[in-house]
């Protein structure tokens, strides 16, 4: 195992290359560099034409790090937060998938850069936050002034990372209690009906979205080169933890997607997707087509839920895997959870299917 070089020293970068006549050259780049820690990684930094430049370099550097730390301070950029702002957006394009980039490019630009702009990352202080969560709880809930919070804890703890500030303002603030968001409770009889209300184009997109429990992204960048008709095998490539999944289609949607296949207009260009139409091109990238959405809440209304959101079509699937006798672990599986507590949530089904068992044998008892 080779030796692990000491930080704080001065080196000489080693160069590698092919000469003229097809043989292997080692070298040197020009200059010396030294290695240091910054904020627990390992740094190469140009320090001088000569060893005796770098080295003061490097002393000068190890005396300013021992000042900082006796009187407990870190260095800190003047840097302008819509400047940071930016830089991160660059970063969380690389970092998250499409839909989060853009939802957080959205809030970025639209509202947290306005608030902010042109004040120093290292002057935005933990009262200016509250100050700024205290005027958003006039406008809108709870719940998204977390998301704001989220996102701007986000953006400082990014900014701390590099090195630019010396800890997160938006840490220790604490949250709004969200009000739970009761789950969908409906019958089989009553989700049969549901579909069946749709006009008959899209009964296949929430037959599948109803029946696998995928994401509307997922379903929406679902491409038939993912979809094994002959298995009824569906491959998740894209999901929102950036993992790849596999999932099984019931009869009735690998029926529908039969049909689908066989009906379907190959694209000029693009991805062969399974539900272009769903998909809506003048809004988010990948967020629902507005005739889509307009027809489920008529579809709701129809069969007396009209408070039924699209996404809850995802809770009613894992519901009903939890009823079926299915265990929690099976059902994150399914779902594309990350954790096992955001499946928790269902587990209050597997109770209630456990009460009626016991409500069952305790009845079968007393008849005796």
């Amino acid at each position: 195992m080779p030796r692990r070089r000491a930080v704080g020293r001065v080196f000489r970068r080693r160069r590698t290359g092919v000469g003229a006549d097809g043989k292997p050259r080692t070298g040197y780049y020009p200059g010396f560099y030294i290695r240091l820690r910054r904020d627990g990684r390992e740094l190469r930094q140009y320090a001088g034409p000569d060893r005796e430049t770098a080295l003061e370099v490097l002393g000068r550097l190890r005396r300013e790090r021992a000042r900082l730390e006796l009187l407990d301070e870190e260095p800190q950029r003047e840097i302008a937060f819509e400047v940071f702002a930016e830089t991160y957006l660059t970063w969380s394009e690389r970092a998250h998938t499409e839909s989060t980039y853009h939802s957080r490019r959205s809030m970025i630009r639209n509202l947290l850069v306005p608030e902010f702009k042109g004040l120093r990352l290292d002057r935005i202080t933990p009262p200016k936050i509250v100050r700024f969560l205290a005027r958003r709880r006039a406008d809108v809930g709870g719940a998204t002034c977390n998301r704001n919070l989220a996102i701007l804890s986000s953006i400082f703890q990014r900014a701390t990372k590099l090195g630019l500030l010396r800890e997160n303002p938006a840490q220790r603030i604490q949250r709004d209690r969200e009000a739970s968001t009761p789950m969908p409770l409906l019958g089989h009889d009553e989700q049969d009906r549901l579909i069946d209300e749709l006009p008959v184009a899209m009964q296949p997109f929430f037959l599948t979205a109803l029946h696998t429990g995928l994401r509307l992204g997922e379903l929406m960048r679902l491409e038939w080169s993912d979809v094994e008709l002959a298995t009824g095998r569906i491959r998740v490539r894209i999901s929102k933890n950036k993992r790849t999944r596999m999932v099984h289609a019931t009869s009735r949607v690998l029926e529908r997607l039969m049909e689908l296949h066989t009906n379907r207009v190959l694209p000029l260009r693009g991805p062969d997707l399974v539900f272009p139409a769903a998909s809506s091109r003048t809004s988010k990238p990948w967020s629902i087509a507005w005739s889509h959405r307009k027809a489920y809440r008529q579809a709701a209304a129809k069969i007396g839920r009209p408070e039924l959101r699209v996404h809850d079509l995802r809770h009613l699937c894992a519901i009903n895997l939890v009823r079926s006798g299915m265990d929690l672990p099976s059902v994150q599986a399914v779902l594309g959870h990350t954790s096992l507590l955001s499946t928790l949530r269902y587990a209050a089904y597997q109770d209630d299917t456990a009460a009626a068992r016991a409500a069952a044998l305790l009845d079968g008892m007393s008849r005796r």
